[in-house]
């Protein structure tokens, strides 16, 4: 009896192995399926931005000149985004054929998002240049969503409250239970 007991808890133990080896297996195969369409989208995004600033005023002729570079450094956050056609947080430097910073300006190193830190360039963080004065003259004016708020604006909008799309700026009400304009 004891030689079957030890058979049948042996069997027990190869099964249960096989079971896990099988269990991991799927989980790596959906995991593997699942996160390729992100990939792909990331990488038709690149490409995007690529296009957009192979095309853009400031790039098109492949260099970058010292009043270019200013220009550059004092677009905000949103400008930046809407210059390479993107509402991903940006960062934006320059590095020389030595691999080493290009400063923009005597105020910034890099410029973009702020929250964005580069550690491929020993971790320097990436900075918005200061809002726009608009942010505070009680008027909806320049990329504000409200008044004072959003778009260039550090201030984030509160939500608006609505009862369907006509009464949102975008058109769209989200009735399934926040009841606030998308």
């Amino acid at each position: 009896m004891r030689k079957r007991r030890t058979k049948a808890q042996t069997w027990s133990l190869e099964v249960f192995m096989a079971m896990m080896i099988f269990l991991i297996a799927i989980v790596m195969f959906y995991a593997v399926i699942f996160t390729t369409p992100k990939h792909k989208e990331l990488t038709s995004e690149a490409e995007l931005i690529t296009k957009s600033i192979d095309t853009n005023e400031l790039f098109e002729d492949g260099m970058l000149t010292q009043e270019e570079a200013e220009q550059l450094s004092g677009k905000t956050c949103n400008e930046l985004k809407q210059m390479v056609n993107t509402n991903k947080k940006i960062c934006i430097y320059f590095k020389d054929q030595g691999g080493n910073i290009v400063p923009l300006s005597a105020e910034y190193k890099v410029i973009g998002c702020d929250g964005i830190t580069i550690g491929s360039v020993g971790n320097l963080e990436c900075t918005a240049p200061k809002q726009s004065s608009t942010c505070d003259d009680g008027i909806q004016n320049e990329d504000e969503e409200g008044i004072d708020c959003g778009g260039n604006c550090e201030e984030e909008c509160a939500p608006i409250p609505c009862e369907d799309d006509g009464e949102c700026p975008s058109g769209k009400c989200d009735i399934s239970g926040t009841w606030t304009c998308i």
